[in-house]
């Protein structure tokens, strides 16, 4: 401060609320311990030409603002239950506190004196630091919003990529998940197949056609988890059945038609029979019944097929049929056995079944007897053997047998003389 005509100043405090102040009564500095008023007045001496005289100045001494720094992590899942968020920090002397200031739909709280905040659903929760007042500083708040979510559930679900329609009704599995949602099971795509599920809560999926399904495995969002789903899609197929054949395969001329024993099937198609080759054989088949028709020797080859249907398709199994001559026997038979030499008697063959031509041979007896046509004659002792033959047909075989014919000459019978008697003498 100045004076007119330069007289002294002294300074001395009036007066002061809420804080302790003092001044320099020569130099007029001030010192002050807290916020408040300090009243100061300046005084000028009395001097030759002036009075005394003094003025009185109010200071208002104000408390500072501090800084407040807080940086919790805001991000929080439901599960955890609760955080323990970082503290934070100030320049002022002031204590900190905490406070949930709005609890939203979390439910959070914050027990006093604590960092922990607890919560039990999603949503925002706000809560507020505060400096509390000191002397010389203000309160100071700082609000921060922590967001509470809900965490993200894994579906783990492996069902089978490929179905066949073998089966018309497979459990696919259980899906499982790392959070606590209720495992449920839904068809988004039927595609022709006519897929279903009977029973939302289990995997097993109907289905009766070919063709793809889409289905989907949903954990349920929950009160700490989101909803979460696990999708795939399954080729539904025809089943390939097996066909099952065991005709008997050896067939014997003449010609004819049989009927083999009828072919199975693990599908549920019409069976249909068809020659797939022919050598030499002449078959034919029955389609419907499998009947086989055949006109000479050879073979062929009969393919029995089940036809596709809605759950399986095509399958078949072939079998080859041979035919051979049939067999034949025969008797060879002579009107006499028994002859003498110069006699002569008539051959014949019985039980022939083909059409063969028939001839005779002498194998044994050379000498004994001869064979022209079906006539043997006698020569002289002794036994020969006739083979009678039939040759083969398109039909039988060639078959023989032999007879044995004896030759023995008759028996002669010679005469005997008498004998006369000597005479007698005297």
């Amino acid at each position: 401060a100045s004076a007119l005509g330069g007289a002294a100043i002294t300074y001395s405090k009036v007066s002061s609320t809420s804080t302790s102040c003092s001044v320099d009564s020569s130099t007029g500095v001030l010192t002050y311990l807290g916020a408040g008023i300090c009243t100061v007045r300046a005084t000028a001496a009395q001097s030759t030409n002036y009075d005394s005289g003094f003025t009185d100045v109010t200071f208002t001494v104000s408390r500072a603002t501090p800084t407040l720094i807080w940086n919790p992590s805001l991000s929080q899942e439901v599960p955890a239950g609760s955080t323990t968020f970082s503290a934070a920090s100030t320049n002022s002397d002031g204590a900190i506190t905490y406070a949930v200031t709005n609890v939203g739909s979390t439910g959070c709280a914050l027990p006093a004196l604590s960092r922990t905040l607890a919560f039990a659903a999603d949503g925002s929760c706000e809560v507020t630091a505060t400096v509390a007042g000191t002397t010389d500083y203000n309160v100071i708040t700082s609000v921060k919003t922590f967001a509470i979510s809900k965490a993200a559930q894994t579906v783990t679900w492996s069902p089978p990529s490929t179905l066949s329609l073998a089966s018309v009704s497979v459990d696919l599995g259980p899906a499982s998940t790392s959070g606590d949602g209720a495992i449920s099971y839904l068809v988004t795509s039927a595609g022709g197949t006519g897929c279903a599920f009977a029973d939302a809560t289990r995997p097993v999926l109907t289905y009766a056609s070919s063709g793809s399904c889409s289905v989907t495995a949903t954990a349920a969002s929950t009160a700490g988890y989101a909803q979460a789903t696990a999708s795939t899609t399954i080729a539904i197929s025809r089943a390939t059945p097996t066909v099952s054949w065991s005709p008997v395969t050896a067939l014997e001329m003449p010609a004819a038609t049989v009927a083999p024993v009828a072919a199975t099937t693990t599908g549920d198609g019409s069976m249909n029979y068809a020659i797939t080759s022919d050598s030499g054989a002449g078959c034919s088949v029955n389609a419907g019944t499998g009947a086989l028709t055949y006109a000479a020797t050879g073979q062929c080859q009969v393919t029995a097929t089940s036809g596709m249907s809605t759950r399986y398709s095509a399958g078949s199994t072939a079998a080859t049929f041979t035919v051979s001559l049939s067999p034949q026997s025969i008797t060879t038979t002579a009107l006499s056995t028994s002859l003498q030499p110069g006699e002569s008697t008539s051959l014949s063959v019985t039980g022939a079944s083909g059409t063969g031509a028939i001839t005779w041979t002498r194998t044994t007896g050379l000498g004994v007897c001869t064979v022209v046509g079906s006539t043997v004659t006698a020569v002289a002792d002794g036994t020969c053997s006739i083979t009678g033959g039939i040759a083969a047909d398109t039909a039988y075989m060639a078959a023989s047998s032999t007879v044995t014919i004896t030759v023995t000459s008759p028996v002669v019978n010679g005469g005997s003389g008498g004998g006369g008697s000597g005479g007698t003498s005297d």
